[in-house]
């Protein structure tokens, strides 16, 4: 029989234990729903950008002053732009990825 000292050390750790698996399970979800939000939103702007990019190409273009710029007469501009948003997200995947894999081997090191 335990005496209850020893008790409430299990219950502490019993405590203890189950606030990091709800840690855990509240991280996970909020990395999923980063990821989700930010592939909506490369969606959504990839759906409009292209439209946005090529009306403001013809409306801010004047003659000579534009003459360089790549993106002067066509749409190309707003692929740069979800180019731009979608490598920010694999960079960020990546980074969750890392921090995720790091906290798993800090999981597995600890008694």
């Amino acid at each position: 029989m335990r005496n209850t000292d020893e008790r409430l050390a299990a219950v502490r750790d019993r405590v203890a234990e189950l606030d990091r698996q709800s840690r855990r399970m509240r991280d996970r979800y909020l990395a999923a729903a980063s990821v989700a939000a930010c592939l909506l939103a490369i969606v959504t702007l990839s759906s409009y950008m292209p439209g946005w990019a090529e009306t403001s190409a013809h409306t801010e273009s004047s003659g000579m002053a534009s003459a360089a710029s790549l993106f002067a007469e066509n749409g190309a501009l707003g692929y740069l732009v979800i180019g731009i948003l979608a490598f920010v997200l694999g960079v960020s995947v990546t980074v969750l990825c890392f921090r995720l894999r790091k906290s798993a081997r800090d999981k597995d090191e600890t008694p």
